[in-house]
């Protein structure tokens, strides 16, 4: 296996953001953001990303709330997908979190795999709001104490 790293990521990181949340795949119903939008978010919000030696293969940007980490957005580049990427940078932004906060995310109701990990990884299924997505899809609420 390739060696990995996880690392903060800043607004330089945005073109790879990009590109990767254009690869991936988009969530029904839902845009993908523009360079200049995810530049914005990583200067106000905190970013992890997993890179090998191929360059950036996973991401997750977080809002730090008062009580909480909200994870706004995470994905995985296709060339690395079902290799433990995301569960490996999962497991270090859930570790880097403050003392007593939670984790909070939403995800499509139709993406079994990413619902998979993240009942892995320990979060819990609260909730559910109906036909959230342009698609007429759920979202379905995960939360980590």
């Amino acid at each position: 296996m390739v060696p990995v790293r996880v690392r903060p990521l800043s607004p330089s990181d945005a073109h790879a953001l990009q590109r990767i949340l254009a690869n991936s795949g988009s969530t029904p119903g839902v845009p993908v953001w523009s360079e200049s939008e995810i530049a914005e978010i990583l200067a106000s919000h905190r970013g992890w990303g997993l890179e090998d030696d191929f360059g950036l293969g996973a991401f997750i940007l977080v809002q730090n709330l008062p009580i909480a980490w909200e994870i706004l957005h995470l994905a995985t580049d296709p060339r690395v997908r079902r290799k433990g990427y995301m569960a490996e940078l999962l497991a270090a932004v859930i570790a880097a979190r403050e003392s007593g906060k939670e984790v909070w995310l939403e995800v499509h109701e139709a993406n079994q795999p990413a619902r998979q990990l993240y009942e892995k990884m320990g979060f819990r299924n609260v909730g559910r709001r109906s036909a959230y997505y342009a698609d007429g899809g759920a979202a379905v609420l995960y939360n980590l104490g």
